[in-house]
């Protein structure tokens, strides 16, 4: 696993290490790459607290994380407690509490038994806790718009822009354009494959998919229906991989239906790796004028952008230019700083 969230954790936990303040991560039982590889060496190896993996992860894995974590506060007493994700039940504790909404997917389009209880554990972190961040205004607008919360309890803090490694080979010799991570829901792969055999782009260009798990019985058979065998590429790997496929790739389609920020975008900007996304949610927060904005839900405006971006060369230099500038304006750096006034400001009202 090394998603966005994961990502923010990560970065935030290495910035509060080079500001010298004194944290513990408990990691629980997980299977989050991200932090194995972070928490391996220095300095994050004696600030990540890990229980042992069962033999045989179970449902219970969360009930177990819950409580090993309440025993750590015990032996910890920290002063603020800044949840990774949404507690099972009620802490009887003073301490002062964070609690971060990345997105409010769930409260805009889930449904069923399982997202129902995902939304109340989410709501009651949010109402138990101290302070909120939200990251992003769009998702500050979406939390007020679904739950009845003070608006001065959530701060918004964004992002920072990620350095990655140094790139390696390309993953394919032939021009590709990139879609990074998950794939399935409001995260628009299928509209997308559509339009690139639609466009006739895939006629000069490959599509590569990074991470996000290996291609669906669904997505290979809708592949083979539109004609694009040998065409769409899955490839997954380390941050070296990832940086390769930014590196290499002729731009980024980012045509999620709804993002609680946009992680990938300001991946692929601080690289040179031109965009393309749809004018939804955070995204034009985040790309600001850096990125070719399509409307949302619009099949043929996908067709047609998708054609512009990938054989408008001037266009995609532009966004490349644009789009390192853009990058300069998210620093994990002003994250950590904004994180650790929102934890002295808790501390100030318990």
């Amino acid at each position: 696993m090394r998603g966005g969230i994961s990502r923010y954790y990560v970065e935030l936990f290495r910035k509060l290490c080079q500001h010298h303040i004194d944290f513990r991560c408990f990691g629980g039982v997980h299977a989050n790459q991200l932090l194995i590889e972070a928490s391996s060496s220095t300095p994050l190896k004696d600030r990540v607290v890990h229980s042992p993996r069962p033999a045989k992860p179970s449902g219970l894995t969360r009930l177990r994380n819950e409580f090993e974590f309440r025993k750590q506060i015990k032996i910890y007493k920290p002063d603020v407690i800044h949840d990774t994700y949404y507690p099972l039940g009620s802490r009887r504790t003073s301490t002062a509490s964070i609690t971060t909404i990345h997105d409010m997917i769930y409260e805009k389009y889930g449904s069923g038994e399982r997202v129902r209880l995902n939304r109340r554990m989410r709501l009651k972190a949010a109402r138990n806790a101290t302070r909120v961040i939200a990251v992003s205004q769009a998702t500050k607008a979406d939390i007020l718009d679904f739950w009845n919360l003070e608006p001065d309890k959530i701060d918004v803090i964004y992002h920072g822009s990620s350095v990655l490694p140094e790139p390696a080979s390309s993953p394919i010799r032939s021009p590709y354009l990139l879609f990074v991570g998950k794939r399935g829901w409001y995260k628009n792969f299928l509209p997308a494959l559509s339009a690139f055999a639609r466009s006739g782009v895939h006629n000069d260009f490959h599509l590569v998919c990074f991470g996000g798990g290996s291609l669906s019985a669904k997505e290979r058979s809708m592949i083979v229906n539109l004609s694009l065998d040998g065409k769409v590429h899955y490839v997954d790997g380390d941050d070296c991989m990832l940086a390769s496929c930014y590196h290499y790739a002729c731009g980024l389609l980012y045509v999620s239906r709804y993002e609680g920020f946009g992680l990938p975008i300001l991946e692929a900007m601080s690289v040179g790796c031109p965009v393309l996304a749809l004018e939804v949610a955070s995204i034009p927060e985040v790309a600001g004028d850096a990125a070719l904005l399509l409307p949302d839900d619009d099949a043929d405006a996908l067709v047609e952008g998708l054609k512009q971006f990938a054989y408008d060369e001037d266009l995609r230099a532009t966004l490349s230019r644009a789009g390192r500038e853009n990058a300069k304006r998210f620093s994990w750096e002003k994250s950590a700083n904004e994180h650790l006034r929102t934890y002295k400001r808790a501390l100030s009202q318990v």
